[in-house]
């Protein structure tokens, strides 16, 4: 780093924890200061719902991520 203080804001970050552990807070929070998209990878796996989290199917993924 040179002579300033200043440090160039991340592009990406990669957070991984436990369950409840407060990922999507973080993540959430850390993207609206940080100006960067937020992504919750949850939602490739979780068909989220009011009656519970249905798991999506292989070929919904397959079609959506591949």
């Amino acid at each position: 780093m040179g002579d300033s203080d200043e440090r160039e804001a991340p592009q990406k970050i990669h957070i991984i924890g436990s369950v409840g552990s407060g990922k999507t807070t973080l993540a959430r929070t850390l993207s609206a200061r940080l100006h960067i998209p937020f992504y919750e990878l949850d939602t490739i796996v979780w068909k989220r719902s009011n009656s519970g989290d249905i798991r999506k199917s292989e070929w919904f993924k397959e079609k959506h991520i591949v």
